[in-house]
C-alpha cells in the first residue's frame, strides 16, 4: 500500500468516526467526542508523516483551526430543543464532525508535504486553507453519508456487538450446564 493509499485511509477513518461522535444525542458530549477523534487524527497523520508528536503542539493546533467554527457548537446545543430540535442538531453535526476532521487532515498532509512539522505549523497560517478544505470536507462528509458508508459502518458495529453477545450467551449457557451438571 502506498503511503499517499495509507493517509486517505487514516483521514476516511477519522472522518468516519467523527461523523459517528457527531450523532451522540447529547450537547457538549458530541463535541467532546469529536474532539477526542480530532486529536488522535493529528496524532496519527503525524506519527505517520513527521514522526514526532506532542500533545501540547497538537491541541494547540487544534484549538487554532476549530475557534472559529462556532457552527459546531451551534448544531451541538440546538439538540437542547425537543423532537425537531434534536433531528436538526444530530443531521447538522454529523455533516460538520466530518467536515472539520476532514479539513483538519488535509490541512496536516499539506503542511508536512511542504516540509513542516508539528512545531512550526501555526494555526493562523494555514487558517484559510482550513476554511477552504472546510466547504471540501462538507461535500467529502455528505458524499459519505449519501453512499451509505456512513450507516453500514454503525450496522457492522451492532453486527459485531450483537455476535459478541450471542457468544457470551452460549458461555453463560454453558456454564449454567457445568454447574449444574455437579
Amino acid at each position: 500500500m502506498e503511503k499517499t493509499d495509507k493517509i486517505d485511509i487514516i483521514i476516511k477513518e477519522h472522518v468516519l468516526t467523527a461523523m459517528g461522535a457527531g450523532a451522540i444525542p447529547v450537547p457538549v458530549a458530541d463535541i467532546a467526542a469529536v474532539s477526542a477523534v480530532h486529536l488522535n487524527l493529528i496524532k496519527t497523520l503525524t506519527t505517520e508523516m513527521s514522526g514526532h508528536y506532542s500533545e501540547i503542539k497538537g491541541r494547540a493546533l487544534l484549538s487554532a483551526l476549530v475557534t472559529g467554527t462556532a457552527a459546531r457548537a451551534g448544531a451541538s446545543f440546538i439538540k437542547l430543543l425537543p423532537g425537531i430540535g434534536t433531528i436538526i442538531g444530530m443531521a447538522s453535526q454529523i455533516i460538520l464532525s466530518g467536515a472539520v476532521t476532514y479539513a483538519i487532515g488535509r490541512v496536516l498532509v499539506s503542511a508536512y508535504s511542504r516540509g513542516e512539522t508539528l512545531d512550526t505549523i501555526s494555526g493562523d497560517s494555514v487558517k484559510e486553507e482550513f476554511m477552504t478544505l472546510l466547504k471540501k470536507g462538507k461535500k467529502y462528509a455528505s458524499d459519505l453519508k449519501n453512499s451509505g458508508e456512513f450507516k453500514s459502518q454503525e450496522n457492522s458495529r451492532d453486527t459485531d456487538l450483537s455476535g459478541d453477545s450471542e457468544n457470551s450467551e452460549k458461555t453463560s449457557d454453558h456454564s449454567e450446564k457445568d454447574t449444574n451438571t455437579h
